[in-house]
Formats: structure tokens, sequence, C-alpha cells
């Protein structure tokens, strides 16, 4: 059963809420827990189903965590950041607060 398929058992209701609460898009929803169900055990269905597991933990990262970091890591210069005087204005405000 996929994510499609278990939003028809729910109320109308309920359903809209996990829908957009549980994105289908996300590469999660594609993985079927009963794929590998009709498969020998000698053939590691287990095994088969956590790769695709790891598969969209992946996607899942490179897609929504690597351009965040990737931007983040672009900031960084041989002296701080990009955004030093923000930084350092931050910090004085914070540790007049932190005093008070």
């Amino acid at each position: 059963m996929d994510f499609n398929q278990f939003l028809t058992y729910l109320n109308p209701g309920a359903a809209s809420e996990v829908n957009s609460f549980y994105n289908p898009n996300n590469p999660y929803a594609s993985i079927n827990a009963s794929q590998y169900s009709h498969i020998d055990r000698k053939h590691m269905p287990a095994d088969q189903l956590y790769a695709d597991l790891i598969r969209a933990q992946t996607r899942d990262y490179n897609a929504r965590f690597a351009p965040v970091e990737n931007f983040l890591a672009g900031q960084i210069t041989a002296t701080g950041t990009q955004s030093l005087a923000g930084d350092l204005e931050r910090t004085r405000s914070n540790m007049g607060s932190a005093v008070t």
C-alpha cells in the first residue's frame, strides 16, 4: 500500500490533514513496505527494503539539506563570514542583554 492508497481509507477531513502534513511528494512516500514480502528470505528482502530507505534518505538529504549546507559553507571567509558586521552586532547586543 502506498501513501495515496492509504489516504483513500481515511475520511476526507483526516485525509486532507494527513496529506498536508506528510507531503506525498516526499521521497519516503514511494517506499512500499510490502514490496519484498513475496521474496524468499535467502534473498534478504529486509536488506532490499533497507536499501530503498537509504536511497530515499539520500535523495531527501540532497534535495533539502545539502543546498542549505552549501550556502552556509559559501558564507565562510578567511576572516569569518560574509556577514561579519551583522554577526558582531548580534553578538554585542546579545552580550549586553545577557549582562543585564
